[in-house]
């Protein structure tokens, strides 16, 4: 049996690998821990986390899965505790913490063990996957090698403003959304560094439907930057189930709101 397992980096500030927030290049430990684990800021990601990836962990039709959510030794006491009472709530997820000097990789391989194949995904804090995601992924999988990475190029990216939500759909080859690694060594997606430059390892491609959302919004680095690329007309909140079904689960007005929440702390 194929064991799949998310792995969602929550804010995690380190001096190591697998964690660099362009906001605070450069910056001493102490001062990226102030900007990035501003608790005004921690707020509004894990009202992102709560209202988007969360709800379609929840959706999924294969329930035989695990999400790892790494977060920093540095964040608050509160917001620990408000992830480990979802863990508690929802035994799918395993909240682990990265000290200032660890190593994401390290971290993320670490509930990994040799020899038992395993598909590691990656999955940002504020995007979702269609509810056939995990039923996908492990089809895909169990049909190929493990020693390769999985791919699902369908997807849109989901921005707000004004009280109206922007759709703009996207197919690219290695998007960070759901790229997946099939493993028994004990490594993880992570394990094999930037999803831009992953193109050196064998590459399966899934493209059959729309398989991810990502959110766009002020308070992330390449929301900021990719906004600029969305359309101009904007569409009522409620449009969302129309616009994209597959993901009846979010709720537009309440992502539309979250989305639209005013950057007052740097972006990441």
């Amino acid at each position: 049996m194929v064991e799949i397992i998310g792995v969602t980096r929550f804010n995690v500030v380190t001096g190591g690998r697998g964690a660099r927030f362009n906001a605070t290049d450069g910056s001493k430990p102490e001062d990226a821990v102030r900007t990035i684990l501003h608790p005004d800021r921690i707020r509004k990601r894990l009202d992102l986390f709560r209202a988007i990836p969360m709800r379609s962990f929840q959706a999924q039709t294969d329930r035989d899965f695990r999400v790892l959510v790494l977060i920093s030794s540095a964040l608050g006491e509160p917001f620990k505790q408000e992830l480990r009472d979802l863990q508690r709530a929802h035994p799918f997820l395993m909240v682990d913490e990265v000290a200032l000097d660890g190593d994401v990789r390290a971290a993320a391989s670490a509930r990994l063990a040799q020899g038992r194949p395993t598909v590691t995904f990656r999955i940002d804090d504020d995007d979702a996957l269609n509810p056939d995601f995990v039923a996908d992924l492990r089809r895909t999988a169990l049909k190929n090698e493990v020693g390769q990475v999985i791919s699902f190029e369908n997807g849109f990216n989901l921005g707000a403003g004004r009280g109206r939500l922007a759709f703009q759909e996207v197919r690219r080859v290695n998007n960070a959304q759901g790229l997946a690694y099939f493993s028994d060594d004990g490594k993880s997606i992570y394990s094999l560094g930037s999803h831009g430059k992953i193109e050196r390892f064998p590459i399966v491609v899934e493209g059959r439907r729309r398989a991810w959302m990502r959110a766009l919004h002020d308070h992330s680095d390449s929301g900021a930057r990719i906004s600029k690329k969305l359309p101009v007309t904007y569409m009522p909140p409620e449009f969302l189930r129309d616009y994209a079904p597959e993901f009846d689960f979010l709720d537009g007005a309440e992502v539309c709101e979250l989305l639209s929440r005013p950057q007052d702390a740097p972006s990441t």
